[in-house]
């Protein structure tokens, strides 16, 4: 976690507005502050326990490993195979 933010934290009912930047391990950029809009029980296991401890303004780093990320096998010609995903989360929005 890089900041907690501020109180309440962000619970399994509430809508979370998110910008997000994905860098892959090799160094390319994936994605630079992508807003988007979620409701917590739709993301995946990983993000939902990440974003419960955060509140508005509460940002995290996460390390994906490739399995979970892209595969191992990755994406042919976009994502080599094993490539680790690294994703700052920042919580802009709480519903």
């Amino acid at each position: 976690m890089i900041q907690q933010g501020e109180a309440p934290l962000i619970n399994g009912r509430n809508e979370i507005i998110t910008e997000i930047d994905e860098v892959l391990g090799t160094g390319k950029v994936m994605s630079s502050k992508e807003v988007r809009a979620s409701q917590v029980k739709d993301l995946p296991p990983l993000f939902q326990t990440v974003v419960k401890k955060l509140g508005l303004g509460g940002e995290a780093k996460m390390h994906i490993p490739a399995k979970q990320a892209y595969g191992d096998a990755g994406v042919p010609g976009f994502v080599p195979p094993g490539t680790v995903s690294i994703i700052t989360i920042k919580i802009i929005g709480i519903k």
